[in-house]
């Protein structure tokens, strides 16, 4: 990806010609605007659904301060309200390199079982259904997201009279696009930075 590697010129860290770093470095606004857009994706499909989704919903669980939903959806889960956290991993960041590198969706899981570990209890005891909507940042979506994203299109679908296989192409459409930008914008925004070299001999 880069020509040489150097210092990365947002966290000043080492950064790989490989670009591993790249997709990975927390500093900067990139990772936060790709998790954003595709939360917007997907708000937006649910509203242009009909389904009255509520954007970054507050004081769903009261007492704990937690904010469990990226996309609130009313009674969306067999009668239940639920609450959608959307959250994009990188399968070549050094916790899950090796896993990824032998398990396909490895990374996926991970962040999947992180997720419910970290809300789906206290979601349950406020009747209301945690789901938590993982991808990965190369492609990919875990399983429980594949069934929501195309749930989602069936109800835009049948709010909007689309057909259902072109209304499900076009949301994984945009999906996809959100990611490729996502991670183009990481790359372009991180080429390592490194000394003009020295010219000897003058003077």
């Amino acid at each position: 990806m880069y020509d040489i590697a150097g210092p990365c010129p947002v966290c000043h860290l080492p950064s790989d010609t490989l670009a591993d770093h790249a997709l990975v470095c927390g500093s900067g606004g990139e990772r936060i605007l790709r998790h954003n857009l595709a939360r917007d994706t997907l708000c937006d499909t649910a509203a242009a659904a009909g389904l009255s989704p509520i954007k970054e919903g507050r004081n769903l669980l009261p007492g704990t301060g937690r904010k469990p939903a990226d996309i609130f959806l009313p009674c969306w889960a067999g009668g239940r309200d639920a609450a959608l956290d959307v959250t994009v991993t990188h399968p070549l960041q050094a916790a899950t390199r090796a896993g990824a590198a032998t398990t396909p969706g490895h990374a996926m899981n991970v962040a999947y079982n992180r997720k419910m570990a970290g809300a789906w209890d206290q979601c349950r005891a406020a009747n209301i259904a945690f789901i938590p909507i993982v991808a990965e940042s190369l492609g990919g979506w875990h399983s429980v997201a594949v069934d929501q994203i195309k749930k989602l299109a069936r109800c835009l679908a049948t709010h909007t009279g689309q057909g259902v296989e072109e209304s499900t192409a076009h949301l994984f459409t945009r999906l996809s696009t959100v990611l490729v930008r996502g991670c183009v914008e990481m790359v372009l925004n991180r080429t390592p930075t490194y000394p003009s070299p020295e010219i000897g001999g003058l003077g």
